[in-house]
This record gives structure tokens, sequence and C-alpha cells, in this order.
């Protein structure tokens, strides 16, 4: 299962932060991650994509995470107008890690979104996130993701 999970994380994972939580214990949703989510994608709607990414760096981290935030805001304005969202997958893997993936809808191509989130205790921690224009690669790596059991008791 570690070898696993760990495949799975290294596959999809680029850029890992270990962030002050901003979960809750006893958030609306099943997993306590809606509230984080949507703070993140306020940011994105109301600020910038750029604010949203930004958002997600910790102490000893501002720069490289600004500097992929940068990155990643020039790709966004040369893929045309941005058309919305849309939750493609909510990944478990134990009860302490979950990876949520999002399709961007650009007028020129999709972009997708990974944001993975950590549970040491009660509270979700933003483990990380990664972009992606290539869609074979996105499509090799979700059917890894798929085929990966969702618990421990998959993994026996």
């Amino acid at each position: 299962m570690k070898f696993v999970m760990w495949s799975v994380l290294a596959a999809i994972t680029t850029v890992l932060l270990a962030s002050p939580s901003h979960g809750q214990k006893g958030s609306p949703s099943a997993d306590g991650i809606d509230p984080i989510l949507s703070q993140f994608w306020k940011l994105w709607d109301e600020q910038s994509p750029n604010a949203a990414i930004s958002s997600l760096a910790t102490p000893g981290r501002e720069a490289r995470v600004q500097a992929m935030a940068d990155q990643v805001s020039g790709a966004i304005t040369r893929m045309g107008t941005y058309l919305g969202r849309e939750e493609i997958s909510r990944v478990h893997i134990g009860s302490r890690l979950v990876l949520v993936r999002y399709l961007l809808r650009f007028e020129k191509q999709p972009l997708f979104l990974d944001l993975t989130y950590y549970r040491a205790d009660t509270r979700w921690t933003n483990y990380g996130f990664d972009f992606q224009d290539d869609e074979k690669k996105f499509f090799m790596e979700m059917s890894r993701i798929n085929d990966a059991p969702q618990n421990v008791a998959d993994a026996r």
C-alpha cells in the first residue's frame, strides 16, 4: 500500500507544501475539504488565479510557489477566455489523504489542476498541487489512480 500511495503522489504532485491548516473539524462535507476548496476558488474568481495559487505557499516556500503561480498565470493568458471549472474526481487514499482534480475550461484548451490535502490529526493541510495541459499524460495518470486501492482493506 505504501508503494502505491507514494507512486501515485510522485506522479501527480510537483510542489510539496506543508501549509498551516485551513480546514475545520466538523465541516459540512463528508471529508471536510469543501470549505478549503471554496476559499481557494473565491480567491481565483474574485482576485486572480495568481492570488489563489499564492495562497498555497507556506513560510520558506513563498518564492517557489510564487514562481509557479507566475508561470501558470502566463500560460493561462495564452489559453483564451476562462469559461469555468468542473471537479472531475476526488480520490481518497486512506482516511488522511485526498486528491481533488479539476478540469479548468478555457476557450482554446483545457487545463487540469490537482490539489492534494493531508490530515495528520483533525485539520486538513494543503500538501501539494500540480497543473497539467498534456491530455495524454493526464489520462495515463487517471488510469493509475483509478487502479489504486482506495483503502487499506482493498490493498490486501
